[in-house]
């Protein structure tokens, strides 16, 4: 499995949990979605009832280079620079073993 494949099946459960539960205040998950004067892609983005961008993220796998550690210094660097690109006051980075909100 690679890191896409992964997103792409981390999205789809996000989903499916909001389509179950229509209370919470997320409305959708997205993948691989850029920013405005960007061409870099956040891994995944999590929307608000009103379509705005609330959470965005970068996802490693644990066998692959940066993904040993969600603290790996230049994967935090580049979820913070998507998220302030895309005004989300919140990112995380994820190595599928550990996920650290920032």
């Amino acid at each position: 499995m690679n890191e896409w494949e992964f997103t792409g099946e981390a999205v789809s459960w996000i989903n499916q949990s909001l389509d179950r539960n229509p209370s919470m205040p997320f409305s959708r998950a997205k993948t691989e979605q850029t920013g405005d004067g960007s061409r870099k892609r956040r891994d995944l983005t999590l929307l608000d009832s009103n379509q705005l961008v609330v959470l965005t993220g970068e996802i490693k796998l644990p066998y692959e280079k940066n993904g040993s550690s969600p603290y790996n210094d230049a994967v935090v660097k580049d979820a913070r620079a998507k998220a302030q690109r895309a005004r989300s006051k919140f990112f995380f980075t994820w190595n599928v073993n550990e996920f650290v909100l920032w």
